[in-house]
């Protein structure tokens, strides 16, 4: 296997590339399928995962989040300098930055629709 993706549906997917933008996503595609009543939008982070925010027209709440969904978790090099860049561009993290057993350091913030992205600078391997 040599790619991966998360499918979300969203309520507003230009606030949505937007948020996944500042945190370091690319947008790689972004079509309306008429067939579905839909708007995809493809974003990716690295080389081999691809997030696809989903947003049909006739749905103009709020997606439900399930019960089985945590949250997307994504690594970055430093943790700190990451949260002054989000804190600057408008996203405030949900909890103060955590310093885990093994050094890491962890960070939550929340996305337009209210899903969790936990953010993550390893700690010693």
């Amino acid at each position: 296997m040599s790619k991966a993706h998360l499918s979300l549906r969203v309520s507003d997917p230009k606030s949505s590339r937007e948020f996944y933008q500042k945190l370091g996503f690319e947008l790689r595609k972004e079509e309306r399928v008429e067939k579905f009543g839909a708007t995809l939008i493809f974003m990716g982070y690295g080389t081999g995962f691809e997030l696809e925010l989903v947003h049909n027209w006739d749905k103009n709440d709020k997606p439900e989040l399930k019960d089985g969904f945590l949250h997307i978790g994504l690594e970055v090099e430093n943790l700190e300098s990451f949260l002054k860049k989000l804190r600057a561009a408008g996203i405030e993290p949900l909890c103060p930055l955590n310093i885990l057993p093994s050094g890491g350091k962890l960070c939550f913030v929340l996305d337009p629709d209210g899903y969790q992205v936990e953010l993550l600078e390893p700690g010693r391997k």
